[in-house]
C-alpha cells in the first residue's frame, strides 16, 4: 500500500491548473494576433480596420475572467483551510501542509487497502492529523472530485483512527451502538477495518452541504471524538506507528 500511495504523490493532477491550461490556450494565440495586427496597422503595413477595438475588448473579458475563477480557486481553498485550522485547533492537532503528508500519515498508521479515487488530490484538497485519547486520527478533504468522459472522481470527506481494531465490533453493545448511530446522524458511514481501524467517509449530502459551506468542516470535531470513542469502546487499541 505505502508504494501504490508513493506512485499517487509523484502523480501530479493538472486538474488545479485546468482552468489556467484552457484560458491560457485561447487567450495566447488571440493575444499575440491582437497584438501583431495592432503593431501592423500602426506601422502602417496594415490598413486600420476598427474592429480592432472589438479584439482588444473580447481580450480583455478573457483576462478578467480568468484572473476572477483563479481568484474564486484560491478564495475558495483558503476558506477550507481556515476551516480545517479551526477545526485542528479544536482536536488539538495541525493542518498538514500538502497531501504528501496526508500520505506520509497513511503509510505510518494505516495499513489497509482503499479505493484508488481516495488517493486523488484536487485544487482545494487538505487535511489534518493530531493524536486523540492516544490514538492518531486523520481527516482529509477533497471537496471537488473529478468528472470526464473516461472518469468519474467522487468528493469525499473521510476520517480516519487508527488503531489495532478487532475482525468485527462487538455485538450487541450499547456503547457501540449509540456512538454509530450518532456518527450516522451526523451523515457519516463508520467503517471498521481490521488492523486498521475505523474510517468514516461523508454521505453525499454531507459532502454536498460542506462543499457549498467549507465553514462548517470546523463543525466535525464531535464526529472525530465519537469515532475515537468508538474504538475505545470496541476494545482497539492505539496503532503503533509503523
Amino acid at each position: 500500500m505505502a508504494e501504490r500511495r508513493r506512485a499517487a504523490t509523484r502523480t501530479r493532477s493538472a486538474v488545479a491548473y485546468l482552468d489556467l491550461i484552457i484560458g491560457a490556450s485561447l487567450l495566447i494565440p488571440l493575444g499575440l494576433v491582437v497584438v501583431v495586427s495592432s503593431i501592423l496597422m500602426l506601422a502602417g503595413v496594415e490598413r486600420y480596420d476598427p474592429l480592432i477595438w472589438l479584439v482588444w475588448a473580447i481580450f480583455g473579458v478573457g483576462v478578467a475572467v480568468l484572473r476572477a475563477v483563479r481568484r474564486r480557486a484560491a478564495r475558495r481553498k483558503l476558506a477550507i483551510s481556515d476551516a480545517l485550522d479551526r477545526l485542528a485547533a479544536g482536536l488539538d492537532a495541525r493542518r498538514l501542509p500538502g497531501f504528501d503528508d496526508a500520505v506520509a500519515w497513511m503509510n505510518r498508521y494505516w495499513p489497509a487497502s482503499h479505493e484508488q479515487n481516495d488517493l486523488f488530490r484536487g485544487a482545494a484538497q487538505g487535511a489534518l492529523a493530531g493524536t486523540l485519547r492516544g490514538y492518531p486520527v486523520l481527516v482529509d478533504v477533497e471537496p471537488d472530485g473529478y468528472a470526464s468522459d473516461d472518469s468519474n472522481i467522487d468528493p469525499r470527506v473521510l476520517l480516519y483512527v487508527a488503531a489495532l481494531a478487532p475482525a468485527s465490533p462487538p455485538a450487541g453493545d450499547d456503547e457501540v451502538a449509540s456512538l454509530s448511530a450518532a456518527i450516522r446522524t451526523a451523515g457519516f458511514e463508520p467503517e471498521l477495518l481490521p488492523d486498521a481501524g475505523w474510517r468514516a467517509r461523508a454521505d453525499e449530502p454531507t459532502v454536498t452541504r460542506l462543499r457549498r459551506a467549507p465553514a462548517g468542516l470546523a463543525d466535525l470535531a464531535p464526529v472525530v471524538r465519537d469515532l475515537v470513542r468508538l474504538a475505545e469502546a470496541c476494545g482497539a487499541a492505539p496503532a503503533p506507528a509503523a
